[in-house]
């Protein structure tokens, strides 16, 4: 697309003394083109700056988000951490509770054994003692007593374990709601990272995009300070023109094409693949590898032939009666300026490294073409 107002600069500043006066007008006319095109540019670059803005501030307050779940996370598996320490301490609590009970309901055990004995020697044992009766009566209720006091531990322990048993549960409870909220907290933070992945890889295009609009724009600029230049040397000078030939218009959908392969680069509108912008194509690129010649299309005058930046090696043949084709991207050029070429003749070579193939255009009066209305069958 940048070649498109260059080569109508070129073929204005080359044009036959005949079309001069319309070439000069046309390089205006490039000039205020070239000009809308860095307004548009320019309000590109602005959307993809307020785009990158935008997605910066999203990011940010994703990664706000994050880091605050991040947190959360961390408390939550700190207090996870806490209640099993203390569930922990609750099932030690349970076990030395039920170690109590078993050993004081072996005491009871042996306790109650002991008092059964007492008690079933009845008289026997009075008669036959050393001990008063007063004195037994007293020990057994003494033993009574101790048994009563024993049975009331005993349920203490239970309701100890009980008790320890329960908070376990409870502790376990909570856990496990607190275990499902943690869960789900995770969850969203894998959310969030992938949110925040997705949008640096946005953020990151998006700035990719900006800066090749703004090298985009800067080089617009150039060509538009350049081109006011070469509009100022037009109004000056007294074009060159070739007048031979004359058969151009009548060669329309027959002229072979400059080389051989698939039209990689339509004419007219077409899309950036990568910025998505617009532009207005005013040629044609044909793709081609390989050292192979590119031939004129038809007979003429080589108006131009050098090195131009941005599009390789570029030849203007002047075919008369305002009729010029352009071949550019081209490695090596063998013809020169004012060298006179037949149809078919080789003018240069294909193989710029970098390039695709071939870019090729038609003018008339300085007005692009469809080069494919004026190209034969492949």
């Amino acid at each position: 697309m940048r070649i498109a107002a260059w080569t109508l600069l070129l073929l204005s500043l080359l044009f036959p003394p005949t079309v001069g006066a319309q070439n000069l007008e046309d390089s205006r006319k490039t000039l205020q083109e070239v000009q809308a095109r860095i307004e548009a540019a320019t309000r590109a670059l602005s959307d993809k700056q307020a785009s990158a803005r935008s997605l910066e501030k999203e990011l940010k307050a994703v990664e706000a988000d994050l880091a605050k779940l991040n947190r959360q996370i961390g408390e939550l598996e700190r207090r996870d951490r806490e209640l099993g320490t203390q569930i922990h301490n609750r099932e030690r609590e349970a076990k030395a509770a039920r170690d109590r009970v078993e050993q004081m309901r072996k005491l009871v055990d042996r306790r109650l054994v002991a008092l059964y004995k007492e008690g079933e020697a009845g008289p026997m044992s009075i008669l036959f003692s050393s001990r008063s009766p007063a004195h037994m009566a007293e020990e057994y209720d003494y033993m009574a007593r101790v048994l009563t006091h024993d049975r009331q531990l005993l349920n203490d322990f239970r309701k100890l374990v009980v008790e320890a048993e329960a908070a376990r549960a409870r502790l376990e409870a909570s856990r496990a709601e607190q275990r499902a909220v943690l869960a789900g907290v995770k969850e969203s933070r894998a959310v969030a990272q992938e949110a925040t992945q997705l949008k640096s890889r946005l953020l990151a295009r998006t700035r990719q995009e900006a800066t090749s609009l703004d090298k985009q724009v800067r080089e617009l600029r150039e060509q538009a300070a350049e081109l006011a230049k070469l509009v100022k040397k037009l109004e000056s000078e007294k074009s060159r023109g070739y007048t031979g030939g004359g058969v151009f218009s009548s060669l329309k959908g027959r002229l072979p094409w400059p080389v051989k392969g698939p039209v990689i680069l339509g004419y007219g509108p077409q899309t950036h693949p990568e910025l998505g912008t617009t532009f207005d194509s005013q040629g044609i690129e044909i793709g081609v590898t390989g050292d192979v010649p590119v031939k004129a299309v038809a007979e003429g005058r080589v108006v131009f032939a050098n090195w131009f930046k941005g599009y390789g090696n570029l030849l203007i043949l002047d075919h008369g009666d305002g009729y010029h084709t352009l071949y550019a991207h081209s490695a090596r050029l063998i013809k020169a300026v004012g060298d006179v070429v037949k149809q078919g003749e080789p003018i240069a070579q294909a193989g710029l490294p970098g390039v695709r193939g071939i870019y090729f255009e038609v003018r008339r009066g300085g007005a692009p073409q469809d080069p494919r209305a004026w190209l034969g069958r492949p």
